[in-house]
């Protein structure tokens, strides 16, 4: 009876202090590990440092083209422009002409040679504002497209990663914008002009 070994405490006592882990323990610590080694999962992606110089230069490359055809598009608008006018000068002209040396044309047909030249003041302004407000796009394009590639040259990115892009010059497009409704105004102002001349010329030229 003396011989009989007392009860272990101590061995109770470390059992009680030992934590218990379960499932959910394991994979909350698994989170914060994670978390730990990958950073922060709220930071933003920035710029990704591994696009290479030549994929850069062949995005450069790229626009340089886009822009070689927004040029030659510009081209052809102003052409047409040019052409459309002069060719609108040139039946004016040939109306006033006409009415002005057939001097057997009586006052009160003053209405035909008028008619035709409403019609052709209509259909040219028409083409005319059409063509105007393309060349305007075009070229705000253009310039939009001059500033993405100061900035992919300067920042050496791609411009799939040009996240806020540099707006053109404000006051050169409202500028151009000016002059450009301007020579609007000044076609509209010339054919008042030939208009009055249609009447003007039958009726008060008539000595």
């Amino acid at each position: 009876m003396s011989n009989q070994a007392p009860p272990r405490k101590h061995e109770f006592q470390m059992t009680e202090s030992t934590p218990v882990f379960t499932p959910n323990d394991e994979i909350v610590e698994g989170r914060e590990e994670k978390g730990l080694l990958n950073g922060p999962t709220t930071e933003a992606p920035g710029p990704d440092r591994n696009i290479s110089s030549d994929q850069v230069q062949k995005d450069i490359d790229e626009l340089d083209g886009i822009n070689q055809k927004q040029e030659e598009r510009i081209h052809k608008l102003e052409a047409k422009a040019l052409q459309l006018t002069n060719l609108y000068f040139v039946f004016q002209g040939v109306i006033l002409s006409s009415i002005s040396a057939k001097h057997h044309v009586e006052c009160h047909h003053w209405y035909v040679p008028f008619i035709l030249s409403l019609i052709a003041a209509l259909l040219n302004m028409v083409s005319l504002v059409g063509t105007l407000n393309k060349y305007l796009r075009y070229k705000e394009e253009l310039d939009q497209n001059h500033e993405d590639i100061r900035k992919m040259k300067r920042d050496r990115i791609t411009r799939a990663q040009i996240n806020n892009r540099t707006k053109p010059d404000l006051y050169k497009q409202w500028k151009r914008r000016v002059f450009s409704y301007a020579g609007v105004i000044l076609f509209v102002g010339f054919s008042g002009v030939i208009l009055y001349g249609c009447h003007a010329l039958l009726c008060y030229n008539r000595g």
